[in-house]
């Protein structure tokens, strides 16, 4: 089964934002935000192929189990979703204002209303 955190775990290790990556791989932007996001649960060979060659590992590095059970931290979350957020931002002017409001977005979207 595709474990998404492999993916991030290497992308990480290679200092690979989820801009950076479509670009060189040539996956749609939207294809690797659904992925990284968990909203495609299931990429295809064909994707995933062009997303190992991108990193210069191979597609099996995408099958490998945790070596931990932990459950990912709200933060890991928090990061993947700054990072494609940011890949989407990419290239834009953007103010200080502007920056302050995606950031109390991010923080809104994260927020656990039990506190």
């Amino acid at each position: 089964m595709f474990n998404r955190r492999k993916l991030i775990e290497i992308m990480e290790e290679k200092s690979i934002t989820a801009y950076k990556l479509w670009k060189v791989s040539g996956v749609a932007q939207s294809t690797i935000s659904d992925i990284l996001n968990k909203e495609n649960k299931n990429p295809t060979t064909k994707t995933l192929q062009k997303i190992a060659d991108a990193l210069g590992v191979s597609i099996d590095e995408f099958f490998k189990e945790d070596d931990s059970n932990e459950v990912p931290k709200e933060s890991d979350a928090k990061n993947t979703g700054i990072d494609t957020i940011a890949a989407h931002l990419e290239g834009k002017q953007l103010t200080p204002e502007k920056i302050k409001e995606i950031t109390k977005y991010i923080d809104f979207l994260f927020h656990d209303e039990d506190d």
